[in-house]
C-alpha cells in the first residue's frame, strides 16, 4: 500500500481558501497527482483542502471522499505564545521537563483510533508497532490512495505511524504547502508491513515549472 499525504496549497486563513499562488499551486499539483496510479483519493473537510483537491479531481475524473478526521487539529502552543502546537520552539517541544498538555494526548489518540479503522478498509490491521494484512481481505495489497489534508495533522499522523515521538516529529520536520509524503506499507514478510516515508514533502511539481515554495508555516528564517 501507498499513501500520498497532500498538504493543501498556499492558504488564505481568514476565509480557509486557497490564495491565488494557493491555486497555481493546486493546479500543478493536479498534473503530477494525474501521473500517479491511484485509486482512491480523501481529503479533509476544510475549505482549503477541499479546493487543493478540486484541482486533481478534475484531472483524475475521480470525487474525493471526505475524512471527518483528518481536519486541521486545533491544538495550541503552551510555552505562553500564540501559536499552533507544532508551531512552538523547538527547544520547548524538545525539552524533557515539558509535559504534553492532555488535549494533545487526547487528539493523537482521537487520531490513532481513526485511523486504524480507516486502515482496516484496506485490508491492515495493526499490531503492535506494524500492520498485518487480514486473509480474506478484499482490497488489493498494492492500493494506492492520496489524502488532501493540513500540516500540522499531517505531521502528527506521522508521528503514530512512523512510531516517531509526536513533539519531535513537530519540532524537527516540515510540510510545504502542496507538498506529496510518499508512505510505503514496507512489506518485509508476506504477513506484515511497517509504515516508511520514501518522500518527505516533495515540490517536484513545483519546481519543474519553476514556482518558489511557499513560506507559509514557517515561523523564522527560511534560508
Amino acid at each position: 500500500m501507498r499513501i500520498y499525504l497532500i498538504r493543501h496549497g498556499d492558504p488564505d486563513y481568514s476565509t480557509d481558501s486557497l490564495t491565488a499562488s494557493g491555486s497555481s499551486e493546486a493546479e500543478e499539483l493536479a498534473k503530477f497527482v494525474g501521473t500517479l496510479n491511484l485509486d482512491k483519493i480523501y481529503t479533509s473537510p476544510l475549505g482549503r483542502a477541499r479546493e487543493t483537491a478540486s484541482y486533481s479531481e478534475t484531472v483524475l475524473g475521480m470525487k474525493a471522499e471526505v475524512l471527518e478526521w483528518t481536519s486541521e487539529l486545533k491544538l495550541r502552543a503552551t510555552d505562553g505564545s500564540d501559536l499552533a502546537a507544532w508551531d512552538m520552539n523547538p527547544e520547548s517541544l524538545r525539552d524533557p521537563e515539558i509535559r504534553d498538555d492532555e488535549a494533545w494526548h487526547q487528539a493523537l489518540q482521537k487520531i490513532v483510533k481513526e485511523s486504524d479503522v480507516w486502515l482496516e478498509r484496506f485490508g491492515w490491521k495493526r499490531s503492535g508497532y506494524c500492520y498485518r494484512y487480514v486473509a480474506g481481505a478484499k482490497v488489493p495489497r498494492g492500493v494506492q490512495v492520496a489524502l488532501f489534508c493540513h500540516g500540522g495533522f499531517g505531521l502528527t499522523w506521522l508521528s503514530h505511524l512512523l512510531n516517531i515521538p509526536m513533539r519531535l516529529m513537530w519540532s524537527s520536520f516540515f510540510l510545504h504547502t502542496s507538498s506529496v509524503t510518499t508512505i510505503l506499507f514496507d512489506e518485509r514478510s508476506q504477513l506484515t508491513a511497517t509504515p516508511r516515508v520514501i518522500s518527505l514533502s516533495a515540490l517536484s511539481h513545483l519546481y519543474k515549472r519553476g514556482i518558489a515554495p511557499s513560506t507559509a508555516g514557517i515561523k523564522a528564517n527560511y534560508f
